[in-house]
Order: structure tokens, then sequence, then C-alpha cells
């Protein structure tokens, strides 16, 4: 039962890990972009950005009048709540190299409570799901797999051919 709750219940629960259970896993990396040159003769910054925004529309409506085949007049209010979260990660390239931004998925065992939320009684638009009707429960010292994503700046001395082929006469050797 609680590998079940703990996958399909969504907003419903929430884990709060107390502690690390042995090593983390990591996942194949995936390149992120594009590759970036440095031709210059000094170091070169690089960096790698994402952002994420969400929103929710609330609309509150009321309809006026005595017949319901009539037009009715209708008032309405909307309301909108947005959210932007910017991660940045930066790199430096010394003369000679190129870069790029890795994403790498990681793995690892904790430990720590599961809170299983209830139906917000007081909130008739609250989401109702299998899971939060029976709540609210708290799970202990319960072990689960959390995953997580890093993202790192790589780089390497560009091959002879690569100086030439990229960088033309602005070659820093």
């Amino acid at each position: 039962m609680t590998r079940r709750v703990r996958t399909d219940c969504g907003d419903s629960c929430t884990f709060t890990p107390t502690s690390w259970v042995g090593e983390p896993t990591k996942g194949t990396p995936t390149m992120l972009g594009t590759r970036r040159d440095n031709c210059t003769t000094e170091n070169l910054d690089f960096n790698y950005g994402e952002s994420e925004t969400t929103g929710e529309t609330t609309i509150v409506g009321l309809s006026l009048g005595a017949n319901p085949v009539s037009l009715l007049p209708k008032i309405e209010h909307n309301w909108f709540k947005q959210n932007t979260e910017s991660t940045q990660t930066t790199g430096t390239l010394k003369p000679g190299e190129t870069g790029w931004f890795d994403e790498i998925t990681v793995t690892r065992k904790a430990k720590g409570n599961w809170q299983l939320a209830g139906v917000d009684q007081s909130n008739p638009m609250a989401p109702v799901n299998a899971h939060n009707t029976w709540g609210p429960h708290e799970f202990t010292d319960v072990e689960s797999d959390i995953s997580y994503k890093i993202i790192r700046a790589q780089s390497r001395a560009m091959t002879e051919e690569e100086k030439t082929s990229r960088c033309g006469n602005a070659s820093p050797s």
C-alpha cells in the first residue's frame, strides 16, 4: 500500500527526507544546448539557464435572472496566479577549449516521513483523489528513492583540427 500511495497520490503526498541511505546512482549524461568554443587568448565564461513558469486561473461567475432560457447578464472576475523558477549554471573555458553542459539524473535512497493530506473540507474545489479521502496520515521512518537532476559544465582541449575548423585565424595557438 505504501508504494502505491507514494507513486500516484500527487500533491496530496509529501516526503520529507531525514537521512540518505546508500550512495547515489547517476544516469547517462545528456548534452544540453550546443558546444561553445574558446578561440580567444583569455578565459571565457559560458552558461546554461532554464526557467519554468507555472500558473493557474480562477474564474468566479454569477448569472442573474429568473428565466433559464433568457439571456442573462453575467458578472465575472478572474484571478491569475503565476510562479517562475529559474536556474543558471556557469562554466569557464580556458583558451583553446571546447565546452558544453550535461544533465544527469541522480537517484538516491532516502529515509524519511511520508505525509498524506486529507480532503480540505473548507475548500469544496480542492482536488479529491483515491488517497486523500482516507487522510490525513503520516508514515514515519520510510525508505524511498529520490530522483533529481544535476547540470554540470564540461570542457576539454580542442584538437588541432577543431582549432582550425572552428577558430580559423582566431586560434589561440
